[in-house]
C-alpha cells in the first residue's frame, strides 16, 4: 500500500527533537497557528481526534447502529 511504504520511509532521528519543534498548520482561511510540537499533539490533535470519533459515533448511534461505549474505546 502506498500508505503504509510512505509511514515506514520515516527514520526514527526524523523524529528527535519534535516536541520542541515549531509546528505551524491552518486554522482557518488565510490563517495559521504555530505551537510546539507536544502542545500541538496534546492540545489540538488529540482533542480534534477525540470530537470527530465522537461525533461519528454519536451519528452512527442515531442512524441505528448498535454500537456502544465498549465500541468507541475498541474494546468490544
Amino acid at each position: 500500500s502506498t500508505t503504509i511504504d510512505y509511514v515506514k520511509s520515516f527514520k526514527p532521528a526524523q523524529f528527535e527533537g519534535a516536541d520542541s519543534r515549531d509546528i505551524t498548520f491552518g486554522v482557518g482561511p488565510g490563517r495559521t497557528e504555530t505551537l510546539k510540537g507536544q502542545t500541538f499533539v496534546s492540545a489540538f490533535s488529540f482533542p480534534n481526534f477525540y470530537f470527530h470519533a465522537a461525533i461519528a459515533h454519536g451519528i452512527l448511534r442515531h442512524n441505528g447502529v448498535e454500537i456502544g461505549k465498549r465500541d468507541f474505546l475498541g474494546v468490544a
